[in-house]
């Protein structure tokens, strides 16, 4: 982990000040109906919008450099990834040219991928275990004793 992904895991999940603002695009790349919410000043989670996936999965925003936000699966609760960490924090906007006259800057809209995790198989398999057994069925599945024991863990 380098210096700037540590500082990032440090900082609290909550708005600290609007003062700069940051241009975002945020792409569902998961097929499925994405909850965007970012954390207020007071660190409650708030939805902010849906992102559909299909053709209609784009949101053009700006938001501010010190606003963490996350995805979840609309349906499940799962939490999806941004740019592959679970909480975003956006940068400082990348100014692209100046128009002096105007007085005005021109900056990079920044994208951000919203992708599902990658579990390893033994993840993956509880999960869809969780999913498509009922809980008080688990324990007649034909699998190893520890294998259940800790699917049994996971679902309490």
């Amino acid at each position: 982990m380098d210096e700037r992904e540590e500082g990032v895991s440090e900082r609290p999940l909550k708005s600290l000040h609007n003062r700069i603002e940051s241009p975002v695009l945020f792409v569902n790349h998961t097929g499925r109906r994405v909850n965007l919410k970012w954390f207020d000043y007071s660190g409650e989670e708030k939805l902010f919008a849906t992102i559909v996936g299909g053709t209609n999965n784009r949101l053009k925003m700006n938001t501010y450099v010190t606003h963490p936000w996350i995805a979840v699966d609309e349906e499940t609760n799962e939490r999806l990834l941004l740019n592959f960490r679970e909480t975003f924090f956006p940068d400082e906007p990348v100014i692209q040219r100046v128009d002096f006259d105007a007085r005005r800057f021109y900056v990079v809209r920044a994208e951000i991928n919203i992708t599902t995790p990658v579990y390893r198989l033994e993840e993956y398999c509880t999960r869809f275990l969780r999913k498509t057994v009922l809980s008080q069925n688990i324990r007649k599945l034909p699998l190893p004793q520890s294998i259940l024991k800790e699917i049994l863990q996971k679902v309490s």
